[in-house]
């Protein structure tokens, strides 16, 4: 009965695929040409798909391209392949998102495919001509040494700034299954010697079955990334990646191992290190009632030689340790980079991890290794204003539809970060990954998966709300009066709960100035010593 039940989905899945004008893609149908994936069409990698040097693939909002997990010749899983020299400009919104799912994921229905699907097609794995350290200056990437022409899979180069394309506002689900190749594994996303001149912003990978992002080598920056529920690790770079990050989200569950796996190089004494610079990071365990046992030992793995720095960034909910920075005896390795200030961490909190909660427990040592007591590591976490403190997040309960990593209302998180001297750093108010506004609560495969679901509306207390905040007129076209009994906070929120304004004002009768905004729907909320008030206001 079970196989004629999957057997009967599998028909209605292809059935429904049929109806929005599927179109199967395989290697040969992408070359060194331009190509358009419209939303009109789903896309159906059928194995390995490499968009040939000189090729440009053009993909519209609202698109959904689909992997299967085993191609028509019995072969490989199906991964999407930027050539070295190739582009790919995958520009979604937040409206209109573009996805990449496993073949049979129902997008209309949330208990289709969740969390714990994992693996069941490759992903998306982009080659640049970015500078890499290796023994070469270029090599061809493991995952994809199964692929007959070994040329079209090269990586790296001397090209700080190449262009590999746009990615934005897309979301790349269940994906990370096993290449077909012995000990290699699809990441969800794989940036090999990518780019400065590439964008890369408003990017998730839910669910993968190996790491969720591998950056190998390259200058490529990452703005808004969210990777959640990774088979292994969220984050994993090698190959001296030398770029820069802002706004990453990154959450475990019981069956991932890290959060962050980072090397220096392929080869400990080859090349320059990695130095990535990152800022506004929320890392998120799987909590602290999972076996110890099975969990990985520590959130944070710094080795090979590892450099660069995590800035204002939230570390919380792991099992085991906070951080391990590998200190081996007569080697030039990771920890020696704390001498000299190319490893940093600085602004940081660290809360509820269960090793303890002193910095001798928190930090994690080897037998081998030549510190045992980690003492430089902790004079330096000391040093750089890292703070052992309750960032006080909103909930990170096990249950999807209270999920809320942002800081509550006078979290200590929301308060000035430490700035860093780089145009591409946007300086903001708070430390972590999110303040007033989930970036990820309109398009995310979290989102489809009813994650977020009742946070913002419980956070905004849109519900059984007092009757005590007058405003009027209400709808209005530009002006509002608020009347209020007590001095408040008054912050203004689209419908989205990202913040528009914030400013305090006295008890008593107060007009608001509107006319700036585009007409819509917004809720004021006014927050007084006991609680808060909220109106929806509609602009017209």
């Amino acid at each position: 009965m079970r196989f004629l039940y999957t057997l009967l989905m599998c028909l209605l899945v292809q059935f429904n695929a049929l109806l929005a004008n599927t179109i199967v893609i395989t290697d040969d149908d992408l070359q060194d040409d331009e190509y358009f994936w419209t939303s009109d069409n789903e896309y159906v990698l059928d194995g390995m798909v490499v968009l040939d040097p000189g090729g440009i693939l053009n993909i519209e909002a609202g698109t959904v391209i689909r992997g299967k997990s085993t191609s028509s010749d019995g072969t490989l899983g199906a991964i999407l392949v930027i050539a070295r020299g190739a582009q790919i400009f995958a520009e979604g919104t937040e409206s209109d998102p573009i996805v990449f799912t496993a073949e049979m994921d129902d997008l209309d229905d949330s208990d289709d495919y969740t969390f714990t699907d994992k693996g069941l097609w490759g992903g998306l794995h982009i080659l640049g001509a970015a500078p890499i350290t290796y023994t070469t200056p270029t090599t061809i990437s493991e995952q994809l040494s199964a692929y007959a022409d070994q040329s079209l899979i090269e990586f790296g180069g001397t090209q700080e700034n190449d262009n590999s394309g746009t990615l934005t506002h897309v979301s790349i689900r269940h994906a990370g299954s096993a290449a077909g190749v012995l000990f290699e594994e699809y990441n969800g996303l794989t940036l090999s010697g990518v780019g400065s001149g590439t964008t890369i912003d408003y990017i998730e990978i839910y669910a993968s079955g190996d790491d969720g992002i591998a950056i190998e080598g390259g200058t490529v920056n990452l703005k808004h990334l969210s990777v959640t529920f990774s088979g292994d690790d969220s984050f994993d770079w090698d190959y001296g990646w030398r770029g820069k990050g802002q706004f990453w989200l990154g959450v475990q569950g019981p069956d991932g191992d890290r959060c962050g796996e980072h090397d220096g190089g392929v080869f400990d004494g080859t090349g320059d290190i990695s130095r990535p610079i990152i800022s506004n990071v929320t890392l998120i365990g799987p909590g602290m009632d999972i076996d110890t046992s099975n969990a990985a030992p520590e959130a944070l793995l710094f080795r090979d030689r590892t450099g660069g720095v995590y800035a204002n960034s939230i570390f919380t909910n792991f099992p085991n340790a906070a951080i391990q920075v590998e200190d081996l005896v007569g080697q030039a390795d990771a920890y020696d980079n704390l001498q000299d200030g190319s490893l940093l961490l600085n602004c940081n909190y660290w809360w509820s991890f269960g090793s303890g909660d002193t910095w001798s427990e928190l930090v994690r040592t080897l037998p081998m290794f030549e510190d045992q007591s980690a003492t430089l590591l902790i004079q330096s976490l000391e040093d750089f204003d890292n703070q052992i403190a309750d960032p006080q997040l909103t909930d990170l309960s096990a249950d999807p539809d209270l999920f809320d990593p942002r800081p509550v209302p006078n979290s200590p998180a929301l308060t000035a970060a430490c700035a860093l001297s780089d145009s591409f750093f946007e300086p903001v108010n708070y430390v972590g990954a999110f303040g007033s506004d989930i970036w990820l609560a309109q398009w995310s495969g979290m989102a489809a998966n009813l994650f977020f679901e009742s946070t913002l509306t419980n956070t905004l207390n849109v519900t059984d709300q007092p009757l005590s905040l007058e405003v009027y007129p209400n709808p209005t076209t530009d002006f509002i009066t608020v009347e209020l009994e007590q001095e408040a906070v008054f912050r203004l929120l689209d419908v989205n709960g990202k913040l528009i304004s914030e400013r305090s004002y006295p008890a008593g009768k107060i007009e608001m100035d509107l006319s700036d905004l585009a007409p819509a729907v917004y809720f004021l909320q006014a927050q007084t010593k006991d609680q808060i008030h909220t109106q929806k206001v509609v602009l017209k």
